[in-house]
């Protein structure tokens, strides 16, 4: 008996023992629950402050859009890129609970079960894609694909896409302060701003170093600082800096697209801000007939820095001497009583006459209008043959020439009249009495733009 009660009491004495090494061990050793636990870094509802957070999305054809927010000494900055189809160009401060709502979204939305996320399906063309990259203090969140999507990748898009596109609303353009906070330039124009001239400056130990590159009609000319002078790079570079001063706020044509047949331009601008702790983007835009006589002295100071041999394709001269042979479209006629009045455009000549007065026109706008009208999207899908009251002329007769078809047509009464020439011996007339088609407005916005 006694030997039994020993056995007994050496057992409660072990269980003891472990009970009294259990209290005895730190409290993050104990259960989950235990208040007071640090959570693991993995815990999506205790991820810490987020510093930065970049999302971008979307195709080539239907458009890529790019937002980024990060904080920099107690401020928070904001940008947000377009390309394609979607025009924008946003960078601004904006309040540090945009941080917080973005992390909000993060959680509610379970895009934390993104992490980790890669995917793609290389062999389609033209795809969504999709990629997003979010720093906390205690993790990182980081996810891609192309044409593959997580699972509640819709909920949690779609959250974060009508938050950021509200915040694009906010468009407090960054200062600059001198003219040597700018590291890079380009400077686009054009109807469709396919020219360009880009300046990059360097900086050695001992100066500054510009590249300068000229883009145009398949040219590609890279230039030196050496190879111009210094007084052209410095009013180029002035010219800008004063410029975007004075206009920065200011609402101007977008960026990319094009269509109308209008010049225009636009200037990217990077700058070393110590505001935003790194170099941002920022710009603006000049309209080629609002904005004219500053237009033109931005391309003639671009142009100014490089050297183009006469006859080279891209040259004014070129482009003058080519334009009767791949020129289709010569003239266009447009006569509305009740509004337009009756205009005639010359394109070669780069002319126009709006109810007797004579207006120059450029070489670009004509050329831009010559475009839509060769792609067939101006007349070619206007029913015109359905519309009543119509009359009609095709070709000339002997000896009759564009103008007397034009003035016949509203010397017999027609209310609306559309004409052109094609290389000068096809010729298509229609008027009308009464209202005018449906596509009349159009018409009328494509040749109004380009003049």
């Amino acid at each position: 008996m006694k030997q039994q009660a020993n056995k007994k009491n050496y057992k409660i004495f072990i269980v003891l023992a472990l009970i009294a090494v259990l209290a005895m061990l730190p409290a993050s050793c104990g259960s989950k629950d235990f208040p007071g636990r640090k959570p693991p870094v993995s815990d999506p509802k205790n991820p810490g402050n987020l510093t930065s957070f970049n999302y971008y999305f979307g195709s080539f054809h239907e458009g890529y859009w790019e937002y980024e927010v990060y904080e920099n000494n107690g401020d928070a900055y904001f940008l947000a890129h377009g390309a394609n189809e979607a025009d924008l160009y946003v960078t601004t401060r904006v309040d540090m609970s945009v941080l917080e709502d973005i992390t909000k979204i993060l959680i509610e939305k379970n895009v934390f079960d993104w992490d980790g996320f890669k995917g793609g399906d290389y062999e389609i063309m033209d795809g969504y894609g999709f990629g997003l990259r979010a720093v906390f203090g205690n993790r990182e969140l980081i996810a891609e694909g192309y044409m593959k999507y997580p699972k509640n990748y819709g909920a949690g898009h779609n959250a974060l896409a009508e938050y950021l596109e509200k915040l694009t609303e906010v468009r407090e353009a960054p200062e600059i302060a001198d003219k040597s906070e700018i590291t890079y330039l380009t400077v686009y124009w054009g109807v469709d701003l396919d020219t360009n001239v880009s300046v990059g400056l360097y900086e050695t130990e001992s100066e500054t170093v510009a590249i300068i590159h000229y883009r145009h009609d398949g040219i590609n000319e890279n230039y030196t600082k050496d190879d111009v002078e210094e007084y052209k790079l410095d009013r180029l570079i002035g010219f800008v800096f004063d410029y975007y001063r004075e206009h920065k706020d200011d609402e101007g044509p977008e960026a990319s697209g094009g269509g109308g047949g209008r010049e225009r331009a636009y200037v990217a601008i990077r700058v070393n801000s110590e505001g935003f702790g790194r170099e941002i983007d920022c710009g603006f835009s000049l309209d080629g007939r609002r904005d004219k006589e500053d237009y033109e002295i931005l391309k003639e100071l671009a142009l100014d820095l490089v050297r183009i041999p006469e006859n080279t394709p891209g040259t004014k001269e070129y482009q003058l001497a080519e334009y009767k042979k791949r020129f289709n479209y010569t003239k266009v006629f447009l006569y509305d009583e009740s509004g337009l009045g009756k205009v005639v455009v010359d394109m070669p000549g780069q002319s126009a006459t709006i109810n007797g007065e004579e207006r120059k026109t450029s070489q670009e706008s004509m050329l831009g209008l010559h475009k839509e009208m060769s792609n067939g999207l101006v007349f070619a899908d206007f029913k015109f043959h359905e519309h009543k009251n119509q009359k009609q002329k095709r070709g000339l007769e002997e000896g009759e020439i564009a103008e007397d078809v034009f003035d016949s047509l509203i010397g017999d009464g027609c209310t609306w009249v559309l004409g052109y020439v094609v290389k000068e011996d096809v010729v298509n007339f229609y008027g009308g009495t009464g209202g005018t088609p449906d596509e009349w407005d159009d018409i009328v916005r494509l040749v109004w733009g380009a003049l």
